[in-house]
């Protein structure tokens, strides 16, 4: 079975180790894996947040990701 037949009953959480190497497409595939109905079409998030340049975008990109990302920053992590 793939994860798109399984039923989560609402509930997803993703953990990756991994940070996304500024690339929107990898970002909306697991956007889209979250919550399918708000990120449906690749194109419309490609065309929103394709090239993030500038303070607005990527404020406007935080936006978006708050209420499905908690991160940590480098200096939240180091001892």
């Amino acid at each position: 079975r793939d994860l798109r037949s399984m039923d989560f009953a609402g509930r997803v959480v993703l953990l990756t180790g991994t940070p996304l190497q500024n690339d929107t497409a990898e970002l909306w595939s697991l956007l889209n894996f979250v919550d399918r109905h708000r990120f449906a079409s690749n194109e419309e998030f490609e065309a929103a947040f394709g090239a993030v340049k500038g303070a607005g975008k990527v404020e406007a990109l935080h936006k978006v990701l708050r209420p499905y990302l908690l991160w940590r920053l480098k200096c939240d992590v180091e001892h």
